[in-house]
């Protein structure tokens, strides 16, 4: 799922308001595709965002099955390349906490691009803990070793 989520460039909300929600960009700006009204959208802007923070993104149970499949399902060095891809799949992108203007919140999950664009919108309402720091701070040195 994460692979057709960077592919197509959309993020998704895992938790919380709004959950299995897609979110979308264009419309000058992005949006969340309501997960049971594909019609009705909610905003993701400084006026209906209060604040939110990076969290950081550790390899859940999913990944780790799904490498185990992979390898045990196909052969040799393919199943080795297919897990080796479905790792990577897993860690790209960022998971954000939004909480929303009117007390309720989202966990969003988001390809890197589209976070990039989310950050940007919404710069004047991040708020950086101790968590986020660390997500942050680990990103980078990810990056050094691919």
């Amino acid at each position: 799922m994460a692979i057709l989520q960077a592919l197509t460039n959309q993020g998704r909300v895992v938790g919380g308001h709004l959950a299995s929600g897609s979110v979308l960009s264009g419309h000058g700006g992005l949006t969340i595709q309501h997960p049971r009204n594909p019609f009705k959208r909610h905003k993701l802007n400084a006026e209906t965002v209060l604040e939110w923070e990076a969290l950081s993104t550790r390899e859940g149970v999913t990944g780790v099955m799904g490498q185990a499949a992979a390898k045990a399902a196909l052969p040799g060095m393919i199943g080795k390349a297919v897990g080796a891809g479905l790792e990577a799949s897993m860690k790209s992108g960022r998971t954000v906490r939004v909480s929303w203007a009117d007390g309720k919140q989202s966990i969003i999950e988001l390809p890197e691009k589209l976070f990039m664009v989310f950050s940007v919108l919404l710069e004047g309402q991040q708020v950086v803990t101790d968590t986020s720091a660390q997500a942050e701070s680990s990103e980078p040195s990810r990056r050094s070793r691919a």
